[in-house]
């Protein structure tokens, strides 16, 4: 990194930005779950044959959940080395509040969910 903090290139914010997701991915048990979650969904979009503006949607939506991930752990890991003991109140707020914004997304996703697998699957039937 450069001496002011700031990356020299895009070339190497993206390699940060990957990092970061890597990193996410090996040490949050919620973001493999989400991953698990994403794989499952692309493959019931495949099988249902679902349109191609409804791809789209899946896409947002999973962008948005591992988003809405990564924004929570580094909201959680700041608070953690501020107040490593859970002293401070305000980042145990900071970090409910941050849980909560996630699981506001889930839930939203879970919403376009129905609406994306609802019909396909209810053909099945």
């Amino acid at each position: 990194m450069a001496s002011n903090g700031k990356n020299k290139n895009f070339g190497q914010a993206l390699h940060h930005a990957l990092a970061g997701l890597v990193s996410m991915v090996r040490t949050e048990r919620n973001a493999r779950f989400d991953l698990l979650a994403a794989a499952i969904a692309i493959c019931l979009a495949y099988f249902l044959h679902v349109q191609w503006y409804r791809w789209v949607v899946l896409a947002v939506c999973i962008a948005a959940v591992l988003a809405a991930e990564a924004i929570n752990t580094a909201i959680e890991t700041l608070a953690n080395a501020i107040a490593p003991d859970h002293q401070l109140q305000a980042t145990g707020r900071a970090k409910d509040l941050a849980a909560g914004a996630t699981l506001l997304i889930c839930l939203g996703v879970l919403a376009a969910a129905i609406w994306l697998f609802g019909p396909g699957l209810l053909a099945c039937f």
